[in-house]
């Protein structure tokens, strides 16, 4: 069995007091967020930064405290863990890598929740959302 790490970000952007997350559509036609390989002696919060920038072109912060761990296996000889940040950008001019992704939205909460492929994903989503809603209410 192969094991494969990838590390990205749940991105969240707020405009007028209204909070809209970046949805990608992959080469593969999966809806989700940006993610990728570990390179090197990267850590997952190198790793993910360096992804969201390489695949949107967003220079994002990691909001602290979230991180969510996906486990699914991609065919019967690969198993790959996906660990997800929830990062906020403080702008909304994409620039994608076309060798990677196909198209972006940025999509307010209930649309997002309609857009994620999967369910693991849309499972860490809802996380995401809840720290979110969590950490603004502390301030």
């Amino acid at each position: 069995m192969i094991w494969e790490k990838s590390c990205g970000g749940i991105i969240v952007f707020s405009e007028e007091g209204q909070e809209k997350f970046l949805v990608i559509k992959q080469l593969s036609g999966y809806y989700g967020f940006p993610k990728g390989h570990m390179e090197g002696n990267e850590t997952e919060e190198e790793t993910a930064l360096r992804e969201v920038y390489e695949e949107v072109g967003l220079k994002v912060n990691i909001i602290e405290g979230f991180r969510e761990t996906l486990d699914y296996r991609i065919n019967k000889n690969i198993m790959k863990e996906a660990v997800f940040f929830l990062m906020i950008s403080d702008e909304k001019n994409v620039t994608l890598d076309k060798n990677e992704v196909l198209e972006y939205e940025w999509l307010d909460y209930k649309e997002t929740w309609q857009k994620i492929t999967f369910e693991e994903e849309k499972e860490a989503f809802l996380r995401a959302y809840e720290y979110l809603k969590e950490v603004k209410n502390e301030r």
